[in-house]
Parts: C-alpha cells; structure tokens; sequence
C-alpha cells in the first residue's frame, strides 16, 4: 500500500541557490513532500496539504559543521583545583545545550571527529533520535591507528593527568565502546582491513586517522604513524565499504601522504610552511576537501612577547578581547562560565599553568602557529581557486568553544578573504558554499544535504537577510529552521 507522504508549500520567500551563487528565480515554487524538497514544475502534480507564509524572508540549506568533539567539555585548558567535578557534574546539560544551539544557528549536521569513548555519543545520539532532547544528526568518527599512534598509546603521566581532569577514563583498545581501533604498527594488509571492519562493527560512520606524529595534547613528537602503503590499505578498505576517511594532520609532509593516499578530507590546516605551487597543483589533481578549524587558534594562539606579532595574530587578539565574553554568555551554562572566563585571564598574562604547577605552555606555543602560517595558507588556497576545496570545521570541545559556535570560524575565514581584497559579493558566495554545501561534499553527504534541490533533505533555515549580500546573518542565531521537514524553529 503507497503511503502519501504529507506536503507542506513554503511561499512568499526568495530560495537561495548556493551552489550558482545567486537566487533561484522568482516565483519558483517550494514544497517538501515528507522529508523532500520538490521545486518547480515538479510542484505541479503534487497535492498541497498546508501552506506556510515565509513573508519575504531568505530560504538557505541547513549548515554542517565536518569537525567536532561532542564528548569534550572544555571550558578551560588551564584548569583551577574545582575545575573537574564542575565538568563532570554539569557535562550533560551542557550537551544538551549545545545540541540545542546547534538548531539555534541553524546547523543540522554535526561529525564527531573522535570520541574515546563511543558508549557517551551513543548516549547522546539517542537521546536526539528518541526526541527527548532537540539537535542535529550526529555522525561518529572511529580511528584506525597503530599501537603508539596519537589517541592508542599507553598514557603517560601528563597524559592521564588531563585525561583524569577531563573525566575521560581510556578505555582498552578492545572494548566494543573504544573509539580507537588498533593494530600493530608493522600491520600487514590482513590486519590493516579487519580493522576497518572492527571500526565499522563499531558503529563507525567515518574512519578516522591520524598523519602527524604527535602525541594526544601535542606535547612531544612521539607518536607512531602508518607508512603510505599501509594508509593507503585503510583507505580502500573504508572506501570498499562506502566509508569516507578524514585525516588529521598540521605538517606539509602528511599533507602530502593524505592526498597521495587519497583520503576524502583533511582536518585542518598545515602550519610548518606555506603552500608552494607544488603542494597546490597536487591538491588540485585530487578532490580532497580540508577542513582548516583555524578557530583553534582562539582560545590557544596567544602574541609572542618577543614583540614581533604578525598581522594575523594581532587582528585575532583585538577580535579575542572583543568577543570572547559575549561568546561565553552565549555558548556556556553558568557554573563552566566562569572556567572558561579564568582561561582567557590567565592565557592574556601568558600564564599557562594548570592548578599552579602543570605547565601547558607547550600546548599554545604548538598552536600559535595556526594564525599565523595557518591562516596565510588558507589565502593561498583561495587565491588559488580552491576555495571549493574548503569546508567548515571549528574542533569544538576540544577547543574552550563548543562545536555550535561557528563564530570565531566565520569570522577567521572572513578575514582571509578581507585580507586578500576579494569584493564581497564573490566572498558572500564562496563563504556561503564552505558552511552549506563544501562541507556536505567533505563528508560525501551532498547527494541529501548541502543545496536546495530535487529529492534532497528538507533541512532549511529561514535568514531575515539575504546572506549573498550580507554574508555575516549566517553566523547568526536563525529565524527559522526545518529538520527532515519538521519546522523545528
């Protein structure tokens, strides 16, 4: 027996075409069917059950964060000596409030770039899918890593001194609920495809590895990494079973091996040296996208006071003073505020010590260089033409910003394009394209999210302003959103 899906028409309003960068002619008609969207003359069939007025307002895709952490509540890196039972006792409110957030700003889509501990994402997935709590769909990320590699070594104890404040008890690389599946560091192709298998039994939706060699709070260069063949084992496995793979890497060397390997995205951004026209025209041979997660940088790139800062690290320090407290207002449930105000007071003094006596100043110094050779690197990339390349990730959690803020990202890949001279009306448009549909491309989700088209999945925001415009409304709060064609907001 057919079940006729429910239709609702959305009228009066202008439909925003991101992928051509301009507004869908006027008087095209919307309407979902279920959870679809159906445009134009393929409306005409259709039997309208509701109607909803947008009065004039702007219809965008939903947007999609690539790269967050929602098991890591992290108000500061630089914790006090009541900071851990703050955590751990208000950890699931603040979940549930950044879940909520997320809708708020209008994104739909969230990838969990690691949990070490899969047991509190499934939790937290649902809670969503049951409707006890509102949020986006939430996809989880395991990582296939050798013995040693950067989240399956054997802490040490600096190591499980943070793991302990954070409240995050390892599990064994065997448990069913560990988020690292590992192997042998000389794996052969055998063991390199049952652990891709073993990711997967998981619940794995990505697959997850990690290119550079440092260790899990990037205080020595320590970790052991898989060599290009086996990488490269990895990534047809997952690829096999229809499984995208993103790599964390910050040095060019891995950045080569991730396209070399062909991995599907790269998490952030290289900041040992910058692009050469080698490393681009080697990107532009494959469709790799990159996540640039500069808004690292925001609670972790401190000036020097050598007293040589560079333009980016100042411009980022102005806006940091500006905003950070209005970002904690927003983003923060009151008893975390409060640490995470005591970071930014302690990291403005260059105090970098955790309880009095941890030094953390390894941490930040490893960091500074995102603003710096990071955030340049980025302007290569669009001056290069690669824009479409870019996808939008902000490492929320493991950052003192939770994954829902998309602020500090914005604005840091807004300046790139400021810097760079591009006028406003071609920024709006490639800015527009990281937030919606370049970051569906970077988790192979595009074919269902990222564009307004026939067939795709009725998740919508409704902007006051047209963002092709005035592209700073889509870092905004929205004035109305559609999840899988529910009105939500």
């Amino acid at each position: 027996m057919h079940i006729t899906e429910k239709t609702t028409e959305l009228k009066n309003c202008k439909i925003v075409d991101v992928e051509k960068g301009k507004l869908f002619p006027e008087n095209t008609r919307i309407v979902l069917e279920g959870n679809r969207i159906v445009l134009g003359n393929k409306c005409e069939s259709l039997h309208i059950d509701k109607t909803i007025d947008l009065k004039g307002m702007y219809l965008c895709p939903a947007m999609i964060n690539t790269h967050s952490h929602e098991q890591l509540i992290s108000p500061t890196m630089l914790f006090k000596m009541d900071t851990t039972s703050k955590i751990k006792k208000h950890t699931e409110r603040q979940q549930e409030q950044n879940m909520r957030k997320y809708l708020e700003y209008g994104v739909t889509n969230v990838r969990d770039a690691i949990a070490l501990n899969l047991a509190s994402i499934n939790k937290l997935i649902r809670k969503i899918e049951s409707q006890k709590i509102p949020g986006p769909r939430i996809y989880k990320s395991v990582n296939v890593s050798p013995l040693g590699g950067t989240f399956a070594k054997e802490p040490d104890f600096f190591t499980k001194i943070i793991f302990t404040l954070f409240g995050m008890a390892p599990l064994s690389f065997d448990d069913i609920n560990s988020g690292i599946v590992a192997t042998a560091v000389n794996a052969d192709e055998k063991e390199l495809r049952n652990a891709v298998e073993v990711a997967i039994k998981r619940g794995a939706d990505y697959i997850k590895i990690y290119g550079d060699n440092q260790n899990q709070f990037r205080t020595k260069n320590n970790a052991t990494t898989y060599n290009t063949d086996q990488l490269k084992i990895v990534v047809d496995e997952a690829h096999k079973n229809n499984m995208c793979v993103h790599m964390h890497q910050l040095t060019m060397k891995f950045f080569h091996e991730g396209l070399l390997c062909g991995v599907d995205s790269l998490a952030h951004i290289p900041t040992d040296r910058l692009f050469t026209k080698t490393d681009i025209e080697m990107m532009r041979e494959t469709d790799t996208m990159i996540e640039p997660t500069l808004s690292i940088s925001f609670s972790l790139s401190f000036p020097k006071r050598d007293g040589n800062v560079p333009d980016n690290a100042r411009w980022l320090d102005k806006i940091r003073k500006e905003v950070y407290q209005s970002l904690g207002d927003e983003y923060w449930v009151p008893e975390l505020k409060e640490s995470y105000i005591h970071h930014f007071e302690k990291a403005f003094r260059h105090d970098f010590k955790m309880m009095g006596f941890v030094n953390m100043k390894s941490v930040f110094d490893i960091t500074y260089p995102v603003v710096t050779i990071g955030m340049d690197n980025v302007k290569i990339l669009i001056q290069e033409g690669l824009s479409d390349r870019i996808a939008f990730g902000n490492d929320g959690g493991a950052i003192q910003l939770p994954g829902c803020s998309k602020e500090m990202e914005f604005e840091m890949l807004k300046k790139c394009y400021s810097d760079l001279g591009i006028s406003a009306k071609n920024a709006n448009k490639e800015l527009l394209r990281i937030f919606t549909v370049n970051s569906a491309k970077s988790m192979k989700i595009d074919d269902r999210f990222g564009s307004i088209g026939n067939g795709k999945i009725a998740d919508l925001v409704i902007l006051e302003e047209n963002p092709l415009e005035n592209i700073d409304v889509i870092k905004k709060k929205v004035n109305g959103l559609f999840l899988n064609g529910q009105r939500v907001i």
